[in-house]
């Protein structure tokens, strides 16, 4: 597993999120983004593979 964090506003959130989308392999890949701050558990976007993206042993960011 990767896990890579960035700080960006919505519109580089959703550019970096398309460029992701487009070259991974939707057969093999799964790519989860995660919002940080109240709630996070309830924000969570998935895209590949994997019905749900819940990391295995310990997690940090």
């Amino acid at each position: 597993m990767l896990v890579v964090t960035c700080d960006v506003n919505i519109t580089q959130y959703r550019s970096l999120q398309a460029k992701l989308c487009k070259i991974m392999d939707k057969e093999k890949d799964s790519l989860c983004f995660y919002y940080l701050g109240n709630k996070c558990d309830t924000k969570i976007e998935h895209f590949g593979i994997k019905d749900t993206c819940e990391p295995e042993g310990i997690l940090m960011v």
